[in-house]
Order: C-alpha cells, then structure tokens, then sequence
C-alpha cells in the first residue's frame, strides 16, 4: 500500500512540474511578444493616401477599393500542380501585395492599381514588378501603375474609365 501511495504521490508531483513549467513557459512566450512587436503605424504613405484618395473619389457606385491586398488573395496556384512546384509557385505570391485593388459589388477583383515611387527604380523592384506585370496580364485583370507625381485626379480618371468600359 505505501508503494502504490508513494507511486501516485510521484505522479501527482511531475504532473504539478509538468503544469507548472508550461506555465512558466507560456508566461515567457508572452513576454517575448510583449517586448518585440509594436505597432506599424498607418497602413499607407502621403503619397498612397493621396492616391486612395483619388481612388475612393473617382470610384463607380457600388465599387470598392481594398488596399495592400495579398497577391494570394487575388489569385491562385492552379489544381494539378506536384506539390513541390506548386509550393515554389505560390513562394512567389504568398508574401506580396498589390497597392491597390478595385473591387465591383461583389468585391471580385476587376483591376489592380500600382503606385510606383522612387523604389521602383531598383532592378530588384523592377523584376517584382514585372512578375506582377506578367501574372495579373496572364490571369485578365487589368493592372495599372500611377507614378508619384502624376496627376492623381487625372490618372485615376483615365483607369475608371477603362474598368467602366469593361465591367
């Protein structure tokens, strides 16, 4: 009998070391988020604000702008693909965006919008930008880029009137 009291009593003690070192550990997992993340701050620069803007202005009635929105989230890696290409496939949209994109009532994406500032200079933006250029062309939705300095108003005008044509 005191075996079998001694063998739950060693139970009950590395349960209670168990619980309390997950404890421990989620404490220290809380506290690694508490000191290494804060906030961004806006969502968008002068110039992006200038352009949503415009954007928001010049929209058609029922049509909505979404912006920063996941390439994922506009397009897909085809069904049939091996797994290891298809995981090298959408490596290429998973973490990137598109400045803008132009929703009809149903919020499908009918046009994406690029603002490209002085980064864009850069041969390593130019070749995102160009995969973007390519992939957006290839699956039909139209993408236009706007260049800071451009006239906002103007620009944006023109691209309305070409989703209006053809939406």
């Amino acid at each position: 009998m005191t075996q079998f009291l001694l063998t739950i009593g060693l139970v009950l003690a590395v349960l209670f070391f168990v619980a309390f070192l997950r404890e421990k550990y989620a404490q220290k997992k809380n506290e690694d988020i508490a000191l290494n993340y804060e906030p961004v701050g806006p969502l968008v620069n002068k110039s992006e604000y200038q352009l949503l803007q415009a954007v928001r202005h010049a929209l058609p009635p029922g049509y909505a702008v979404m912006i920063k929105v996941r390439l994922e989230d506009i397009v897909r890696v085809r069904n049939g693909i091996g797994q290891h290409v298809r995981l090298g496939l959408r490596n290429r949209i998973k973490s990137r965006h598109v400045d803008f994109a132009v929703c009809d009532s149903v919020l499908r994406v009918v046009a994406v919008i690029e603002l490209d500032g002085a980064s864009h200079n850069s041969a390593e933006v130019q070749r995102g930008d160009v995969f973007k250029d390519v992939l957006f062309a290839h699956v039909g939705i139209p993408l236009y880029r706007i260049r800071v300095g451009d006239d906002f108003a103007a620009r944006v005008g023109e691209v309305m009137d070409k989703i209006k044509r053809t939406s």
